[in-house]
Protein backbone atom coordinates (compact mmCIF):
# COMPACT_ATOMS: atom_id res chain seq x y z
CA UNK A 1 0.00 0.00 0.00
CA UNK A 2 1.09 3.29 -0.34
CA UNK A 3 2.11 5.45 2.89
CA UNK A 4 0.64 8.71 4.78
CA UNK A 5 -2.47 8.39 2.11
CA UNK A 6 -6.31 7.83 2.66
CA UNK A 7 -7.47 3.99 2.80
CA UNK A 8 -10.55 2.25 2.85
CA UNK A 9 -11.47 -1.13 2.67
CA UNK A 10 -14.27 -2.41 1.02
CA UNK A 11 -15.80 -5.93 0.01
CA UNK A 12 -14.51 -7.74 -3.98
CA UNK A 13 -17.54 -8.69 -5.17
CA UNK A 14 -19.12 -5.02 -4.96
CA UNK A 15 -15.63 -3.36 -5.60
CA UNK A 16 -15.00 -5.39 -9.00
CA UNK A 17 -18.20 -5.60 -10.17
CA UNK A 18 -18.93 -1.61 -9.73
CA UNK A 19 -15.21 -1.47 -11.25
CA UNK A 20 -15.97 -3.78 -14.21
CA UNK A 21 -19.35 -1.97 -14.73
CA UNK A 22 -17.64 1.60 -14.70
CA UNK A 23 -14.89 0.91 -17.36
CA UNK A 24 -17.79 0.15 -20.11
CA UNK A 25 -19.08 4.14 -19.55
CA UNK A 26 -15.59 5.54 -20.08
CA UNK A 27 -14.28 7.59 -23.26
CA UNK A 28 -11.91 7.51 -25.41
CA UNK A 29 -10.98 10.52 -26.01
CA UNK A 30 -7.34 12.10 -27.06
CA UNK A 31 -7.24 15.36 -25.94
CA UNK A 32 -9.48 14.64 -22.68
CA UNK A 33 -7.67 11.47 -21.08
CA UNK A 34 -9.34 12.15 -17.27
CA UNK A 35 -12.61 10.92 -19.34
CA UNK A 36 -10.88 7.61 -20.21
CA UNK A 37 -10.96 6.70 -16.34
CA UNK A 38 -12.93 5.59 -13.17
CA UNK A 39 -13.32 8.31 -10.53
CA UNK A 40 -13.88 6.77 -7.07
CA UNK A 41 -15.14 9.60 -5.04
CA UNK A 42 -14.36 8.72 -1.41
CA UNK A 43 -16.66 10.90 1.13
CA UNK A 44 -17.72 10.43 4.48
CA UNK A 45 -20.88 9.00 3.22
CA UNK A 46 -19.76 6.26 1.02
CA UNK A 47 -17.75 5.53 -1.98
CA UNK A 48 -18.89 6.65 -5.14
CA UNK A 49 -17.36 4.73 -8.94
CA UNK A 50 -17.89 6.96 -10.98
CA UNK A 51 -17.54 6.69 -15.17
CA UNK A 52 -18.46 9.01 -18.56
CA UNK A 53 -17.96 9.02 -21.89
CA UNK A 54 -20.02 12.54 -21.80
CA UNK A 55 -22.99 10.40 -23.69
CA UNK A 56 -23.42 8.19 -20.85
CA UNK A 57 -22.75 7.97 -17.13
CA UNK A 58 -22.43 5.48 -14.64
CA UNK A 59 -22.55 6.01 -10.86
CA UNK A 60 -22.80 3.49 -7.91
CA UNK A 61 -22.92 4.32 -4.01
CA UNK A 62 -21.16 1.88 -1.75
CA UNK A 63 -22.69 3.24 1.38
CA UNK A 64 -20.51 1.04 3.73
CA UNK A 65 -17.16 2.33 2.74
CA UNK A 66 -16.26 5.80 4.10
CA UNK A 67 -13.09 7.63 4.54
CA UNK A 68 -13.15 10.82 7.00
CA UNK A 69 -11.74 13.23 4.67
CA UNK A 70 -13.59 13.30 0.99
CA UNK A 71 -11.11 12.69 -1.71
CA UNK A 72 -11.12 11.87 -5.25
CA UNK A 73 -8.93 9.20 -7.27
CA UNK A 74 -9.07 9.23 -10.52
CA UNK A 75 -7.76 5.83 -12.29
CA UNK A 76 -7.02 5.06 -15.70
CA UNK A 77 -9.26 2.50 -17.53
CA UNK A 78 -6.10 0.55 -18.27
CA UNK A 79 -5.08 0.31 -14.62
CA UNK A 80 -8.73 -0.79 -13.44
CA UNK A 81 -9.13 -3.31 -16.17
CA UNK A 82 -5.79 -5.05 -14.85
CA UNK A 83 -7.57 -4.38 -11.37
CA UNK A 84 -10.76 -6.28 -12.65
CA UNK A 85 -8.74 -9.22 -14.32
CA UNK A 86 -6.30 -9.56 -11.42
CA UNK A 87 -8.63 -9.62 -8.05
CA UNK A 88 -11.40 -11.99 -7.78
CA UNK A 89 -15.44 -10.28 -6.81
CA UNK A 90 -15.48 -12.24 -4.12
CA UNK A 91 -17.98 -11.73 -1.27
CA UNK A 92 -15.54 -13.10 1.30
CA UNK A 93 -12.72 -11.21 -0.17
CA UNK A 94 -11.40 -8.00 1.37
CA UNK A 95 -9.85 -5.06 -1.13
CA UNK A 96 -7.77 -2.96 0.57
CA UNK A 97 -7.56 0.84 -1.30
CA UNK A 98 -4.94 3.54 -0.37
CA UNK A 99 -4.36 6.86 -2.44
CA UNK A 100 -2.03 9.38 -1.91
CA UNK A 101 -2.41 12.01 -4.69
CA UNK A 102 -0.19 10.68 -6.79
CA UNK A 103 -0.57 6.67 -6.71
CA UNK A 104 -3.10 4.41 -5.85
CA UNK A 105 -3.04 0.36 -4.74
CA UNK A 106 -5.70 -2.31 -4.71
CA UNK A 107 -4.66 -4.73 -2.24
CA UNK A 108 -6.01 -8.49 -1.80
CA UNK A 109 -4.39 -11.65 0.20
CA UNK A 110 -1.59 -12.64 -2.58
CA UNK A 111 -2.54 -9.92 -5.13
CA UNK A 112 -1.39 -6.23 -5.15
CA UNK A 113 -2.00 -3.49 -8.24
CA UNK A 114 -0.21 -0.45 -7.60
CA UNK A 115 -0.27 2.75 -10.22
CA UNK A 116 -0.43 6.13 -11.33
CA UNK A 117 -3.63 8.30 -10.97
CA UNK A 118 -4.70 10.17 -13.81
CA UNK A 119 -3.86 14.14 -13.66
CA UNK A 120 -6.20 16.79 -13.37
CA UNK A 121 -9.63 17.10 -11.75
CA UNK A 122 -12.70 14.87 -12.52
CA UNK A 123 -16.00 17.31 -13.89
CA UNK A 124 -18.32 17.62 -11.58
CA UNK A 125 -20.37 14.51 -12.44
CA UNK A 126 -23.25 15.05 -9.46
CA UNK A 127 -24.26 18.22 -11.82
CA UNK A 128 -24.97 16.72 -14.92
CA UNK A 129 -27.81 14.40 -13.40
CA UNK A 130 -31.29 16.19 -13.69
CA UNK A 131 -32.64 17.42 -10.05
CA UNK A 132 -36.30 17.59 -11.85
CA UNK A 133 -36.63 14.03 -13.74
CA UNK A 134 -40.55 13.49 -12.29
CA UNK A 135 -41.87 11.24 -14.95
CA UNK A 136 -41.52 8.00 -14.18
CA UNK A 137 -41.74 4.27 -15.98
CA UNK A 138 -41.16 1.15 -14.34
CA UNK A 139 -40.88 -1.46 -16.80
CA UNK A 140 -39.72 -5.83 -16.77
CA UNK A 141 -36.23 -5.21 -18.09
CA UNK A 142 -35.62 -7.90 -19.95
CA UNK A 143 -38.80 -7.39 -21.80
CA UNK A 144 -37.95 -4.05 -22.53
CA UNK A 145 -34.08 -5.39 -23.60
CA UNK A 146 -35.82 -7.64 -26.03
CA UNK A 147 -38.13 -4.79 -27.56
CA UNK A 148 -35.64 -2.76 -28.27
CA UNK A 149 -33.87 -5.46 -30.34
CA UNK A 150 -36.38 -6.47 -31.88
CA UNK A 151 -36.93 -2.93 -33.62
CA UNK A 152 -33.13 -1.90 -33.49
CA UNK A 153 -32.62 -3.83 -37.00
CA UNK A 154 -34.78 -1.08 -38.59
CA UNK A 155 -32.99 1.60 -36.63
CA UNK A 156 -31.37 4.99 -39.21
CA UNK A 157 -27.89 3.63 -39.62
CA UNK A 158 -26.22 6.97 -38.78
CA UNK A 159 -28.26 7.67 -35.25
CA UNK A 160 -28.83 3.86 -34.32
CA UNK A 161 -31.96 5.45 -32.61
CA UNK A 162 -35.14 4.47 -30.99
CA UNK A 163 -37.97 6.31 -30.25
CA UNK A 164 -39.86 5.84 -26.89
CA UNK A 165 -43.22 6.90 -26.56
CA UNK A 166 -44.77 7.20 -22.76
CA UNK A 167 -48.69 8.47 -22.63
CA UNK A 168 -48.49 7.49 -18.86
CA UNK A 169 -51.25 4.70 -19.53
CA UNK A 170 -49.86 0.95 -19.14
CA UNK A 171 -47.88 0.79 -22.31
CA UNK A 172 -44.85 1.70 -24.23
CA UNK A 173 -44.47 2.29 -27.84
CA UNK A 174 -40.99 1.35 -29.22
CA UNK A 175 -40.07 1.77 -32.73
CA UNK A 176 -37.59 2.34 -35.00
CA UNK A 177 -37.05 4.06 -38.96
CA UNK A 178 -34.54 4.32 -41.21
CA UNK A 179 -36.14 7.08 -44.09
CA UNK A 180 -33.01 5.51 -46.69
CA UNK A 181 -33.79 2.01 -46.63
CA UNK A 182 -37.35 2.72 -46.36
CA UNK A 183 -38.00 0.16 -43.12
CA UNK A 184 -39.61 0.68 -39.89
CA UNK A 185 -40.71 -1.26 -37.07
CA UNK A 186 -42.92 -0.65 -33.87
CA UNK A 187 -43.37 -2.97 -30.55
CA UNK A 188 -46.16 -1.84 -28.26
CA UNK A 189 -45.11 -3.50 -24.58
CA UNK A 190 -46.53 -3.36 -21.08
CA UNK A 191 -45.05 -0.91 -18.37
CA UNK A 192 -45.50 -1.91 -14.75
CA UNK A 193 -46.44 1.66 -13.55
CA UNK A 194 -45.73 5.22 -15.23
CA UNK A 195 -46.60 8.46 -12.99
CA UNK A 196 -45.72 12.05 -13.57
CA UNK A 197 -47.22 11.96 -17.02
CA UNK A 198 -49.36 14.65 -17.94
CA UNK A 199 -49.62 14.21 -21.52
CA UNK A 200 -47.55 12.25 -24.36
CA UNK A 201 -43.95 11.90 -23.84
CA UNK A 202 -41.64 10.74 -27.40
CA UNK A 203 -37.85 10.60 -26.74
CA UNK A 204 -34.80 9.27 -28.76
CA UNK A 205 -32.23 7.39 -27.77
CA UNK A 206 -29.41 5.55 -28.90
CA UNK A 207 -30.51 1.75 -29.05
CA UNK A 208 -26.62 0.42 -28.33
CA UNK A 209 -26.54 3.30 -25.12
CA UNK A 210 -29.39 2.05 -23.69
CA UNK A 211 -29.20 -1.66 -23.77
CA UNK A 212 -25.72 -0.56 -22.07
CA UNK A 213 -27.14 1.24 -19.49
CA UNK A 214 -30.07 -1.96 -18.70
CA UNK A 215 -27.39 -4.48 -18.86
CA UNK A 216 -26.04 -2.82 -15.80
CA UNK A 217 -28.72 -4.35 -13.77
CA UNK A 218 -29.39 -7.69 -12.73
CA UNK A 219 -33.05 -6.63 -11.39
CA UNK A 220 -36.39 -7.45 -12.36
CA UNK A 221 -37.32 -4.37 -12.76
CA UNK A 222 -36.05 -0.90 -14.00
CA UNK A 223 -37.21 2.48 -13.73
CA UNK A 224 -36.73 5.09 -16.42
CA UNK A 225 -36.93 8.69 -15.10
CA UNK A 226 -37.33 11.88 -17.49
CA UNK A 227 -38.26 15.03 -17.46
CA UNK A 228 -38.54 16.08 -21.41
CA UNK A 229 -37.30 14.96 -24.35
CA UNK A 230 -34.04 17.28 -24.65
CA UNK A 231 -32.75 16.17 -21.22
CA UNK A 232 -31.15 13.10 -19.90
CA UNK A 233 -32.97 9.99 -19.18
CA UNK A 234 -32.25 8.08 -15.42
CA UNK A 235 -32.02 4.53 -15.37
CA UNK A 236 -31.93 2.46 -11.70
CA UNK A 237 -33.40 -0.34 -10.04
CA UNK A 238 -35.81 1.72 -7.74
CA UNK A 239 -36.03 5.27 -7.55
CA UNK A 240 -34.04 5.54 -4.75
CA UNK A 241 -31.58 2.89 -5.18
CA UNK A 242 -27.63 2.99 -5.00
CA UNK A 243 -27.00 2.63 -8.72
CA UNK A 244 -27.91 5.23 -11.83
CA UNK A 245 -26.93 5.50 -15.08
CA UNK A 246 -27.95 8.41 -17.20
CA UNK A 247 -28.16 8.16 -21.15
CA UNK A 248 -28.60 12.02 -23.47
CA UNK A 249 -31.30 11.73 -26.09
CA UNK A 250 -30.81 11.61 -29.02
CA UNK A 251 -32.52 13.32 -31.92
CA UNK A 252 -35.26 11.74 -33.93
CA UNK A 253 -36.17 11.37 -37.70
CA UNK A 254 -39.54 12.82 -38.38
CA UNK A 255 -42.20 10.35 -38.52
Amino acid sequence: SVANGTVFEAPADRLINSTALAMQYSGHDDLRLIMNSVAYDMRSDGLRIVASDSKRLFADVLSDVVVAEPVTAVVSSALVKIVARLIKPSPDVRVKVSFDGKTVCFDTDGVTVMGRIVEGRYPRWEGVMPKNNSRHAVLNRESLIAAINRVSGSADSATNAVRLEFDGSNSLKISARDIDFSKSSKVTMPTVSQTGFDGTLVIGVKCSYLLGNLGSFASENVVLMMSDANRAILVKETSDGSRTTLVMPTQLQEY
